[in-house]
């Protein structure tokens, strides 16, 4: 599976990147001088923890909230 990425202005202020990987998006909200490499580097570093954390499950999930626990991993800063 391949990865898609793009980035893209929401407001004048701020810009949006997002990344896909395994079936799943992520996204970055960021202001629009943040650097575009360092957008798509957490993105891929966040995507990489979570299939690590979460990969297997992804597809046989069917209730929202599934994977409400990665927050946690969030919160805390990646590893």
């Amino acid at each position: 599976n391949g990865v898609n990425k793009a980035r893209f202005r929401t407001t004048r202020i701020s810009a949006s990147s997002y990344y896909i990987a395994e079936n799943v998006i992520y996204l970055v909200i960021a202001d629009k001088s943040y650097p575009r490499k360092l957008a798509f580097s957490y993105l891929d570093e966040l995507s990489k923890e979570f299939q690590t954390s979460y990969g297997a499950k992804v597809d046989g999930v069917r209730k929202p909230y599934a994977f409400v626990g990665f927050g946690e991993c969030l919160h805390l800063g990646l590893p």
